[in-house]
């Protein structure tokens, strides 16, 4: 017998707000307990620009100019920040690198890795890939039984891992011409010279 867990499509209790892929952000969310349901009202400021996007701007444009020192200098004042070791790096191509990953998990759920994939022409194999996530099956250790809702617990269920694809719900691929955006009809109406971008 198959049980579902809480945050999923096959929740008892509100399966139809279950993410497809069981991944979930608490990113800019209010921490309230209190807050119980979506009726209820959230208190946090959404950030448009944080200063800690300005910091991996320049992070960026310093590694772009060849000047590694104050790169490192600041990708390790980010990482320290959150308890992570230092990283090293003396060569464009690893700290390009190493900046791409911290920028992505840094500005997660910010409306930036849009933008960043396009800049860095890197979007066939980020945006182009296929959506991926963990499939995560629990078994009754034994002599262990399931008792009152189900709740991840190591101490009765084997837990096994395994990376899925999924393309039944979006079946994503990539197309040099997304690096542009199309002309809109009107704008091209207006202006005779004006050639639409390639492959619109």
């Amino acid at each position: 017998m198959r049980f579902k867990g809480l945050d999923t499509r096959g929740s008892s209790v509100e399966n139809w707000n279950g993410s497809w892929t069981g991944y979930y952000t608490h990113k800019f969310i209010d921490p309230d307990p209190n807050i119980i349901d979506a009726s209820m009202p959230q208190f946090v400021p959404w950030p448009f620009f944080r200063y800690t996007e300005a910091v991996m701007n320049y992070i960026e444009a310093s590694i772009e100019l060849g000047d590694f020192a104050p790169a490192v200098l600041w990708l390790n004042r980010i990482r320290f920040r959150a308890g992570m070791p230092a990283i090293t790096g003396s060569s464009k191509e690893v700290l390009t690198e190493i900046y791409r990953h911290e920028r992505r998990i840094e500005m997660a759920y910010e409306e930036q890795r849009y933008h960043d994939t396009r800049r860095w022409m890197i979007a066939p194999a980020t945006l182009g890939r296929k959506a991926t996530y963990i499939k995560v099956s629990g078994t009754f250790k034994a002599g262990k039984t399931k008792s009152g809702q189900y709740r991840y617990d190591t101490s009765i269920y084997d837990y096994t891992y395994t990376p899925t694809v999924e393309t039944a719900q979006e079946n994503r691929k990539w197309e040099d011409k997304i690096y542009f955006r199309p002309f809109s009809r009107d704008e091209i109406n207006r202006n005779s010279e004006l050639k639409q971008n390639p492959g619109y």
